[in-house]
């Protein structure tokens, strides 16, 4: 009776430690899911704030942790696409992994035509995705700036003045609906748009790059100086700001501070791909014949 009462003892242990095991591991799937899905939000915020400098840190880090996201795959190739470097693996893997099945398929496949040059078909998925979705801000704010992209900027602005609309506090569409104002010759829109969205994310070096360029439009090129420095002291491999302040010094007529600011482009592009480095190597060549 004794030995049976251990062996009740004994099952009963094991149960309890088989269930506990089991329930620990499923804890730390959760725990693991959720960490991930925080920091991949994170991330694609960072990208539509287009601070691509961070964001193709974070979703290297991501995929790291992560080989089977699809999702992370096809921003992380719109990230290349956006750092001048050559997205084509991070497509393919995003398209192996992306199944018709998955909620986002259509959102993946869309980012994954704009990495690849093809905007119309970026386009058409997704309005695929945003037919089902329709107030996915992401979505909504990636099919604005596209329209713009392919030279529709009024529907871009309708887009993204749609997107505000539906998500007032969504601050980084106001970027796009700046760059969207300066193709459409409206200035002074455009200024308005980019102030507002440098109030809302004050510490991002392409906010201020973006007010640069809004002033630099209307003739002031001291404050667009001023804000580019700005810029280039937060994020020093901002390799964007210091060509654009190459770019205004040698529109203003300072070829030797255009020579020092693209200088510090080559230093800086550490994560931008060799096209952009050679548009500055032609641009180097030209001031210092």
């Amino acid at each position: 009776m004794r030995f049976l009462n251990q062996k009740r003892v004994l099952i009963s242990v094991l149960i309890f430690l088989f269930v506990s095991v089991n329930g620990f591991a499923q804890s730390t799937d959760d725990s693991f899911e959720q960490d991930f899905e925080k920091k991949f939000n994170n991330a694609r915020l960072v990208f539509h704030r287009t601070y691509f400098e961070k964001a193709s840190t974070l979703f290297d880090t991501l995929i790291n942790q992560q080989k089977e996201h699809a999702l992370t795959y096809g921003y992380a190739a719109m990230t290349d696409f956006m750092l001048y470097r050559d997205p084509s693996q991070n497509i393919e893997k995003a398209k192996t992994l992306s199944r018709k099945t998955d909620v986002d398929h259509s959102y993946t496949m869309a980012l994954c035509s704009f990495a690849n040059g093809d905007l119309s078909d970026c386009e058409l998925k997704m309005k695929e995705f945003l037919s089902r979705y329709p107030d996915n801000k992401y979505g909504m704010h990636i099919l604005g700036f596209t329209q713009t992209d392919l030279g529709r900027p009024e529907d871009g602005l309708e887009t993204l003045k749609d997107l505000i609309n539906k998500n007032p506090s969504y601050y980084p569409a106001y970027n796009h609906i700046g760059y969207t104002y300066l193709s459409l010759e409206q200035e002074e829109s455009a200024l308005k748009a980019f102030k507002q969205f440098l109030k809302s994310d004050s510490l991002n070096p392409s906010a201020l790059d973006s007010v640069a360029e809004g002033y630099a439009a209307i003739g002031e090129y001291d404050i667009a100086i001023a804000n580019l420095a700005k810029a280039v002291l937060l994020e020093p491999d901002f390799a964007y700001g210091w060509k654009h302040l190459g770019d205004i010094f040698k529109q203003s007529g300072e070829p030797e501070l255009a020579i020092r600011a693209y200088e510090n482009v080559k230093k800086s592009a550490k994560l931008y791909g060799v096209d952009f480095v050679s548009s500055v190597d032609k641009e180097l060549m030209a001031l210092k014949q």
